[in-house]
């Protein structure tokens, strides 16, 4: 799991894909995530099974 801090409208890369949060959701001890990710739409992925790091942003 990422030690990312995710909140709504965060960019990130998601295992390599450019995506937006939309929610996440803890289940027992298992944390989801909803999110927009580009070229593929919406998804909900267990953050066990994904790589999260922060989206780099050009300023």
């Amino acid at each position: 799991m990422s030690s990312v801090e995710l909140s709504p409208s965060q960019r990130v890369m998601l295992n390599d894909a450019p995506a937006e949060v939309i929610r996440t959701r803890t289940v027992g001890d298992i944390e989801y995530l909803r999110a927009f990710i580009e070229g593929e739409g919406v998804k909900i992925v267990c953050l066990d099974d994904v790589d999260v790091r922060p989206h780099k942003t050009r300023l």
